[in-house]
């Protein structure tokens, strides 16, 4: 996350739910890791957790995942395209926390958003400036590649059920005051 002060409220709002996610998953893999063996976040240590330590490290992920991908949103809206390159960095930056591999940015490094894709992610804002909309009926209109990596990460779902939930009810108010 930058220190960048022009960022809205939403965002910031956003941001810091990501923050409470890298905290939260940090905690829970200090948890495993005070019993005897090491935890590492791969598919057969994943796979061993008890269904609710399991439940609980996707959530802190999504919730990561989400305040990155809300912060590139904004940004993407501002710029006139997603920048891929900065929304690796700043999940790399964070993703040791979660004991996590780095995302490689791929070929596909910027995406310059075409006028009708920027219209309708700026409709969708106007109907609701916290930005969940993108996150459930407007995932279509998200930038390809962000829409890309979210859908194979099958994190969409969690973010849908777990995150936008407690965004929403903190988000409403920054809304309402606004």
């Amino acid at each position: 996350m930058t220190g960048r002060s022009d960022k809205s409220l939403v965002v910031l709002l956003a941001v810091n739910l990501a923050r409470e996610g890298r905290d939260g998953g940090k905690k829970l893999i200090d948890k495993l890791n005070s019993s005897n063996t090491a935890f590492e976040m791969d598919i057969a240590d994943f796979q061993r957790l008890p269904a609710e330590d399991r439940k609980n490290m996707f959530a802190n992920f999504a919730a990561f995942v989400f305040g990155n991908s809300v912060l590139s949103l904004e940004r993407a809206l501002v710029n006139r395209e997603y920048d891929h390159k900065d929304f690796c960095n700043r999940y790399n930056l964070e993703a040791s926390s979660f004991h996590l591999s780095k995302v490689e940015v791929g070929i596909e490094e910027r995406e310059e958003l075409s006028y009708e894709k920027l219209s309708t992610m700026h409709s969708l804002v106007r109907q609701d400036k916290t930005f969940a909309i993108f996150f459930k009926e407007g995932i279509q209109a998200m930038p390809n590649i962000l829409r890309r990596f979210l859908e194979t990460g099958g994190i969409i779902p969690v973010i849908q059920e777990d995150i936008l939930p407690i965004y929403e009810s903190r988000a409403k108010f920054l809304v309402a005051a606004g």
